[in-house]
């Protein structure tokens, strides 16, 4: 069974990623809006609402790993 989407939530990319890559999981638009705040990628669909985000490492984590 398939899941509804809310378009007044936030899904989370991790769990939720696309079922067709670039494209709305509600509408199968491939318009967005999308933002970067805090590290955080907020994608939002911009006919139907419907939003995704992604929490990104931070850049001295990632260099730190490559480091040791």
């Amino acid at each position: 069974m398939e899941q509804e989407i809310d378009p007044d939530k936030v899904y989370d990319y991790a769990e939720f990623p696309d079922k067709v890559s670039g494209r709305c999981d509600n509408c199968n638009l491939a318009y967005f809006k999308s933002s970067v705040t805090g590290g955080v990628f907020l994608r939002e669909c911009r006919e139907c609402g419907s939003a995704t985000s992604k929490q990104f490492e931070s850049l001295v984590s990632v260099l730190l790993r490559l480091i040791y």
